[in-house]
């Protein structure tokens, strides 16, 4: 199981940014461990940015580096406009299998 290396996730409530359930459920998980709440688990980028539009109690955004490459995508801004942490997370492919 993969583990968060700090617990800054602790209380936190967060949105999951991932297409591939095997991934989502690792994510999960790891948030789980961190003692954090899985509030909204987003498929996609606008997904995430309608949540983040109409939930005023998010602290938190968990996406896998693959789905969002630069700061400059739209749903990063909208979250550091709104003080909402961003966590990008990667691992290898054969942790996943």
């Amino acid at each position: 199981m993969y583990r968060l290396k700090s617990s800054k996730l602790s209380g936190k409530r967060v949105i999951i940014v991932e297409a591939e359930r095997d991934v989502v459920e690792i994510m999960e998980d790891a948030v789980a461990d961190a003692s954090g709440v899985v509030i909204f688990r987003a498929g996609n980028l606008d997904q995430a940015m309608t949540e983040l539009e109409h939930s005023p109690h998010i602290d938190c955004m968990m996406v896998d580096v693959d789905t969002v490459a630069s700061s400059d995508t739209p749903v990063v801004k909208a979250c550091a406009e709104r003080g909402v942490e961003v966590v990008v997370v990667a691992w290898d492919d054969s942790y996943i299998r």
